[in-house]
């Protein structure tokens, strides 16, 4: 059943953003997170692992305006990574 809802199981905001943007993890989402942040041609820009707080702010870090791929992972629960893009603007 858990399958069926995975994708609501976190948002990114403001989206789009012209600086930093908020992943929060919804649905009483718990436990060790990771993300990775990938450009359009697919390569990791940006990369968290171990988190374990519900809301964490992704940096811009000087990232050009573009649309992103946001990837999240779930260290201990049994569905693929979910992936939502993200938009950044100047």
């Amino acid at each position: 059943a858990d399958v069926a809802v995975a994708s609501d199981w976190f948002k990114a905001f403001p989206n789009p953003s012209d600086g930093l943007f908020w992943i929060r993890l919804e649905n009483g989402a718990t436990g060790n997170w990771s993300v990775e942040l990938r450009n359009d041609l697919g390569q990791v820009v940006q990369a968290y692992r171990n988190l374990s707080e519900t809301l964490f702010a992704v940096p811009r870090n000087g990232l050009p305006a573009g649309m992103y791929s946001l990837t999240v992972r779930f260290d201990d629960r049994p569905f693929a990574p979910l992936t939502k893009r993200v938009v950044l603007v100047d």
